[in-house]
């Protein structure tokens, strides 16, 4: 399609971004001074910093926890929420959340020691939202989706992805967003979702894993694997068109996804 064909259409800007927590808030800020998205998908949030980033950039926002963790790397600060949240300058008219693992009306505190307990101790959800440009509607989600080690598939995300295809394929026409934890042609769960959805993600782009921030940058053969990992996606379904999609590194451990998305 033409650059004229978009003149005349509602489009918004979408970042989608894992945060990793507050560990990069010096980086993060300034970024999104810089960028100013409409529309804002966070993955590893704490909820004190979603209650910041709205009284800093104006945004509302949906939030949905995934476990309590530790509000600081020593252990000292006390336990707060820590999830997803999508942020939007723009009006929300409809707001939506579900979980599709773990719905236990209690939220635990986060536990790394083995995949087992990690599984114990967190929820998986998804956000979806509708948000308004000049009369238009947008619908878009966001999801941080189950993690595996060394980004192969396993049992626990061969079920979450049963029970999230399921809720999406309530929604008949939307952007889904975020972590996936699936990198692009490795992981089999990522073949299941491009069966429903467009990956807008340029094929150019290798990796959406910041090498020089991400936990694996003191192992060389951890870098060479990460450095091939596209794990963080603007997904669609044909209503939409996604364009001028790029990565930003630098601000967290994973890279920052930028997009425009035009309703068609």
């Amino acid at each position: 399609m033409t650059e004229s064909f978009y003149l005349n259409m509602a489009q918004i800007k979408l970042i989608t971004l894992n945060v990793e927590m507050n560990r990069h808030l010096d980086t993060v800020i300034p970024f999104l001074e810089r960028e100013s998205p409409d529309v804002l998908c966070l993955q590893e949030v704490f909820s004190r910093d979603i209650k910041m980033l709205e009284e800093k950039f104006g945004y509302i926002s949906m939030y949905l926890p995934m476990c309590k963790r530790w509000y600081g790397l020593s252990n000292t600060l006390p336990l707060e929420d820590q999830g997803i949240a999508v942020l939007s300058k723009l009006p929300i008219t409809l707001e939506n959340q579900e979980y599709y693992f773990n719905d236990s009306p209690k939220l635990l505190q986060y536990d790394n020691k083995s995949l087992e307990t990690k599984r114990k101790t967190i929820r998986q959800g998804i956000i979806w939202v509708t948000v308004k440009k000049e009369e238009v509607e947008f619908i878009i989600a966001n999801t941080h989706f189950t993690w595996t080690p060394n980004g192969m598939t396993n049992a626990y995300q061969e079920q979450d992805i049963k029970e999230l295809i399921k809720i999406l394929d309530r929604i008949p026409n939307l952007v889904i967003c975020g972590d996936f934890n699936a990198p692009r042609n490795i992981n089999s769960i990522y073949k299941i979702i491009t069966q429903r959805f467009k990956d807008n993600v340029p094929v150019n782009i290798i990796t959406t894993l910041d090498v020089n921030k991400h936990r694996a940058r003191v192992d060389a053969k951890e870098i060479a694997r990460i450095g091939t990992y596209v794990v963080d996606y603007i997904f669609s379904t044909p209503g939409y068109e996604v364009k001028d999609i790029r990565v930003e590194y630098g601000v967290s451990d994973h890279a920052a996804v930028i997009g425009a998305i035009i309703r068609t």
